[in-house]
């Protein structure tokens, strides 16, 4: 379901984990500027004809479709659906992307804007492809993983415990990882729809789950995080390489796995918690303790990492941090220009921005868009583009400086927090 909400490009403040070194050619650290303006959409992804240039009115008998490039309405039944999850999969000699859909609706029931028949119903299920396209220019195709003439659902087994995962109304994967070839879903269920529109998400939960390509089989696992106190039900996830969070880091072995992660939809602020890969899937040590440690606020500029959840503090709050709005985020680390990046949506109480549908169907056709924000040094200014891929955000050339991250607000140390040593504040080296 679509939400109503401003979305903020922002630094992420992660001198929680680690900052990066001042380059002796800047004198100035550079900063992040909107452009305003500069977010337009480039191409409808899903359906067969792009909604704006196509009248799809049952009064226009004769409507003109333009195109899209993967055609999905007619190759996998997916006339629309709600906000995708993107993240780089690593596959032979290249790599391609994973994407996930939101709710979805395919053919059925919406003759008004489909010439094709198909009698699946999603109900609302979640929909994964692959896509091995580079450049935004060429045409993002497209390829679903297919169950007969639709395309296949998200429908991971239940937990370990017996668990069912429902991927009902507003029960969607939120991020996902690939690590050592293995694909992770973060899924985000437990919603419970009235079924006039309305949803109760206040015993939500996340799900760590996997993703295999050959098979196309789901292996459900340990509950990240669970409302009604849980800081991680939607959550994003971000493979940091070793030596990229200091040295030596926070936790050990590296690699690391940075979970960003907010509570109730709507009503959060945004967290942090890492753990080491080689303990992402059990969430814990060789001595059977929880491997996961999370963002508990600074002493004397220093993290503090607790290996309760319930001490965890904010690391990015929204612009009135005591009636929060945030829900969908990302956050990645731009080599070119040595700063963390984030964008969610939030905002509300203090912008308002209309929310664009199809007459009459439920749900927001994807599309891609492209934003630029203009990073000005002392020296010179760039420009930046959100990615087709997420390794390739910084597009333009960008001033050499790597400047400290801002320090996020400090936050009294809770009792239940352990100190852990933090990495030294000139150390950190971005991935490739």
């Amino acid at each position: 379901m679509r939400r109503r909400f401003h979305t903020i490009l922002a630094l992420s403040f992660l001198c929680a984990t680690a900052s990066a070194p001042r380059a002796a050619a800047q004198s100035a650290s550079p900063t992040l500027t909107w452009v305003p303006g500069s977010s337009v959409k480039l191409y409808q992804v899903n359906g067969d004809c792009d909604w704006t240039e196509w009248d799809a009115t049952i009064n226009n008998k004769t409507p003109t479709c333009v195109p899209t490039t993967s055609r999905t309405l007619t190759n996998t039944d997916i006339l629309g659906d709600d906000v995708p999850v993107v993240f780089e999969n690593p596959a032979g000699n290249g790599s391609e992307m994973i994407v996930t859909f939101g709710d979805t609706i395919g053919a059925l029931n919406h003759a008004a804007w489909s010439d094709v028949t198909n009698s699946f119903d999603w109900g609302a299920h979640d929909p994964i492809a692959r896509s091995t396209t580079a450049n935004a220019s060429d045409g993002l195709l497209l390829s679903f993983f297919l169950n007969g003439s639709h395309g296949l659902e998200v429908q991971p087994p239940p937990q370990p415990n017996g668990t069912p995962v429902n991927m009902g109304v507003d029960d969607t994967p939120s991020t996902g990882v690939s690590i050592d070839g293995t694909i992770y879903l973060g899924i985000k269920t437990g919603n419970v729809s009235s079924g006039d529109g309305n949803n109760d998400q206040s015993m939500d939960y996340s799900v760590l789950t996997t993703f295999n390509e050959a098979t196309q089989a789901f292996t459900s696992g340990r509950t990240i995080s669970a409302l009604p106190n849980g800081h991680f039900v939607r959550t994003h996830f971000y493979l940091a390489q070793p030596g990229q969070l200091g040295t030596p880091p926070p936790v050990s072995p590296e690699p690391i796995v940075l979970i960003f992660g907010i509570g109730l939809p709507h009503a959060s602020n945004i967290y942090l918690s890492i753990i080491p890969s080689s303990e992402f899937w059990t969430g814990t040590d060789q001595n059977g303790n929880s491997a996961t440690r999370y963002f508990a606020g600074t002493n004397n500029g220093q993290p503090i990492w607790s290996s309760s959840e319930s001490a965890a503090v904010p690391i990015v709050t929204d612009l009135d941090p005591s009636n929060p709005t945030i829900t969908d985020l990302t956050a990645l680390y731009s080599q070119q220009l040595g700063l963390w990046l984030m964008t969610f949506n939030g905002g509300q109480t203090a912008f308002t921005s209309p929310t664009r549908r199809s007459p009459g169907v439920r749900g927001a056709l994807s599309s891609l868009s492209s934003t630029h924000a203009a990073i000005t040094g002392s020296e010179s200014s760039c420009s930046i583009t959100t990615p087709l891929r997420p390794r390739t955000l910084a597009l333009a050339p960008c001033p050499p400086a790597s400047p400290p991250l801002p320090t996020p607000p400090a936050h009294p140390v809770p009792p239940s927090a352990q100190t852990i040593p933090p990495p030294p504040r000139a150390s950190l080296t971005p991935p490739v």
